[in-house]
């Protein structure tokens, strides 16, 4: 049977590279509001308020699927820490009887 290899640096930057794009998702209503003084009122802005509007239910399913890998990847990585870590203790505990 073939060994696991899990990498765990890799999980964890993945874990953190999803938080920060969730972060930016949900922050994409508040850009355009803090963009509205340099946009000005015409008919740009009432467009990127339209795609706004538009996107915000597409928004919100791809922040729930987002979430929803964030947490597996998260939980993937502490469990695989947790599970690594008690084996280390199971056989430095076993090595250390075996000991004369």
């Amino acid at each position: 049977m073939p060994d696991i290899v899990v990498d765990l640096p890799l999980l964890r930057e993945t874990a953190g590279g999803l938080g920060m794009l969730m972060h930016e998702f949900q922050r994409s209503a508040v850009i355009v509001e803090d963009a509205e003084p340099a946009i000005g009122r015409n008919a740009l802005l009432d467009e990127v308020r339209e795609f706004v509007d538009e996107w915000s239910c597409n928004r919100e399913k791809l922040l729930q699927s987002l979430q929803a890998v964030y947490e597996a990847a998260t939980q993937s990585h502490d469990a695989y820490v947790q599970v690594d870590n008690e084996l280390a203790q199971a056989i430095q505990v076993a090595t250390e009887e075996c000991s004369p």
